[in-house]
């Protein structure tokens, strides 16, 4: 258990959210309250690391959304002009 703990501790604080996943599906059966207790506190900052990503995540592609109308109707507006 100890080891586990370990482990996720150090994807926490490396905010490392592939290895967070990989040792939530490996979690074990907790003998302890106390393991109970910081494994607890361990996931609620897993899933504030995974929701900024998630944050991130969506103001990105919000980002890319904009860049992608502005290219596609810059195109457009290229098209009607072009009088060839």
């Amino acid at each position: 258990m100890k080891s586990w703990i370990d482990a996720f501790t150090v994807a926490v604080v490396e905010a490392n959210s592939k290895r967070i996943e990989k040792l939530i599906f490996e979690m074990p059966e907790f003998k302890s309250k106390e393991e109970m207790r910081q494994a607890s506190a361990l996931i609620e900052e897993a899933l504030l690391i995974i929701k900024n990503e998630k944050e991130e995540t969506w103001v990105t592609m919000q980002k890319i959304k904009k860049t992608r109308n502005f290219l596609t109707g810059s195109i457009k507006s290229h098209q009607c002009e072009y009088r060839g």
